[in-house]
């Protein structure tokens, strides 16, 4: 299986303190991968490290067999065009409706007809059955169709990676079950995912590979793991 991104030896400092240290790991294309850790493990860093919103202090990334420069602004901005997201605060724009909200990324890419997005736009939606939503604003829904949403305008984009961030700590667990399953779907069809999180009960019914963080280093990395070693 091809490996899509690969960390070698990274390290994070941010203002003296080592957040990352030494961190190796390889993801393969279509995997879905948890990391899970208590507070201050350093999960959000790393998650901003693999999408180089953070820069690294030391080591190497490799995407697709190819080493990352991140001196060089044209190879992050090409590199960043694969990596889609998905926070635990939805991020919608207020002044847009739900159908604006999910084609604001292919606008601001600038490469697409008005009818190729709006195709794209209406296929991720309809992935997450929010069709019928499409002119709602965000005040106007649920917690768990502003999260809907969020994945919509991370699908839109057709992005290698998914990185998602704690995607349902604001949801309950219905909503929160929903959401899996649509991010089940979407790893089905061959999307990466790497997820954080601190919910035991999705990452053990998940049964996937589970990578557990501790002070800034990996101490777990297990293929079908559960959320605390047995």
């Amino acid at each position: 299986m091809l490996i899509i991104i690969e960390l070698v030896d990274v390290n994070k400092i941010i203002e003296d303190t080592l957040i990352l240290n030494k961190i190796n790991l390889s993801i393969a294309d279509g995997e879905f991968v948890f990391v899970v850790g208590k507070s201050g493990s350093g999960k959000t860093t790393l998650l901003k490290t693999l999408s180089f919103e953070k820069r690294i202090s030391k080591g190497e990334i490799f995407f697709n067999e190819k080493l990352m420069n991140q001196n060089n602004q044209l190879e992050m901005r090409n590199y960043k065009r694969n990596i889609g997201f998905i926070f635990q605060d939805f991020r919608l724009i207020q002044s847009l409706n739900v159908f604006e909200n999910v084609a604001y990324p292919l606008e601001i890419q600038g490469i697409y007809t008005g009818k190729e997005v709006k195709k794209r736009v209406l296929d991720a939606l309809e992935a997450v059955d929010l069709v019928g939503l499409k002119k709602r604003f965000s005040n106007q829904l649920s917690g768990g169709e502003k999260q809907r949403v969020a994945i919509a305008r991370a699908l839109v984009g057709n992005f290698k990676i998914l990185i998602a961030d704690e995607p349902t700590a604001n949801l309950d667990p219905s909503n929160a079950n929903e959401i899996m399953n649509y991010l089940n779907k979407v790893n089905a069809l061959g999307q990466t995912i790497i997820m954080a999180t601190h919910n035991s009960r999705i990452v053990n019914q998940l049964n996937s590979r589970v990578i557990e963080l501790d002070n800034g280093k990996i101490i777990r990395d297990e293929k079908n793991g559960q959320y605390y070693k047995e």
